[in-house]
């Protein structure tokens, strides 16, 4: 419950004509409610109840907090519900600071639904979308209307985005945010869910940098994804500049490489001691290349399959030698 006080001259426009009190702006498809004092008039000086369903139409209505102190409506409660969804839904949530959203999208068709009253369809290929106002808008991406057959999802490029809230429930054949130094300029991704997606070509040992480039990215749900079904992680956290969270639970003992994994990871400095990496065969090239601010102790790593140190493993790190694995080791404890 918050109180505002104020007015204006759209309280003289509107005068003391008595009206409804309860403003309800429900808009389950769009969440976008772009001008919510048009629809009613309000009496002065007594309660108003707006309800809103969505965040961006409740932060839409906020922002128009000078338009509501004009009709000194003293009082404002809203209720906020998110809608549902179908379970295969992949649901984004739109950066305040964009001004459009681009994905490479392949896989469909899918039916995108762009959060401000508009959607389209689209089977593969680049898609923008440029929005009339800036806000967190909601997208969600469902599968055409009628299609039954399984449909993963090919991701390339998603920016713009703020959070994903609910990742494609098929699974993706490829998962990347950034693919482009363009791309990282619109680089808004802060929040993933906490539990892993299910990437088909990372399954496959095939390489699939999810996070690679994405500079804001800095999430501790990511702690708590199970990897253990990829066996390639490289490139994972390459240029993720402000990554910095847990990792050591991660289970990487399917992992055949790490190569460039936390490359250029430039504020990553985390405990990887309880890693085993005793299936890595040498793919340890440029893991920590550039990651200026880790130092940890690796000494413990089971390497005995790595006969010497992979090119350029930790150059430009901060990793002391007395931490460096003892490469044709595998230490008992």
């Amino acid at each position: 419950m918050h109180e505002y006080n104020g007015s204006n001259s759209l309280l003289d426009a509107l005068g003391d004509v008595p009206s409804v009190k309860v403003i309800s702006m429900t808009n389950t498809s769009a969440y976008a409610v772009t001008e919510p004092l048009t629809q009613v008039l309000l009496k002065p000086n007594e309660v108003t109840v707006i309800q809103v369903t969505g965040a961006a139409a409740l932060e839409q209505i906020i922002s128009n907090l000078g338009q509501i102190n004009a009709l000194k409506a003293n009082i404002i409660q809203h209720e906020l519900h998110e809608p549902e969804n179908s379970e295969n839904s992949m649901v984004m949530r739109v950066s305040e600071e964009a001004d459009f959203v681009t994905l490479a999208i392949g896989g469909g068709p899918f039916q995108i639904d762009w959060g401000d009253g508009t959607a389209e369809f689209i089977t593969e290929g680049y898609v923008t979308h440029e929005y009339a106002a800036r806000a967190e808008w909601r997208i969600v991406i469902d599968k055409e209307q009628g299609n039954i057959s399984p449909s993963p999802m090919m991701l390339g490029v998603a920016v713009g985005i703020k959070e994903v809230i609910a990742w494609w429930g098929e699974g993706y054949e490829v998962l990347r945010f950034i693919d482009s130094e363009e791309d990282r300029l619109q680089d808004k991704l802060i929040k993933v869910p906490n539990i892993a997606p299910q990437v088909f070509s990372l399954e496959r040992g095939e390489y699939s940098p999810i996070f690679c480039a994405c500079t804001k990215i800095n999430d501790p749900n990511i702690s708590e994804w199970d990897v253990s079904l990829w066996p390639n992680l490289g490139g994972m956290f390459q240029l993720a500049s402000a990554f910095n969270q847990s990792l050591n639970k991660w289970n990487v003992s399917n992992a055949r490489s790490i190569n460039a994994m936390f490359q250029y990871a430039l504020a990553f400095n985390q405990p990887l001691n309880e890693w085993d990496v005793s299936s890595n065969d040498g793919n340890m090239v440029s893991a920590f290349e550039g990651a200026e601010s880790f130092d940890q102790d690796l000494s413990g790593w089971c390497v005995g399959n790595i006969l010497s140190e992979p090119q350029a493993f930790a150059v430009g790190s901060a990793l002391q030698p007395q931490h460096m694995p003892v490469w044709g080791t595998c230490p008992v404890e």
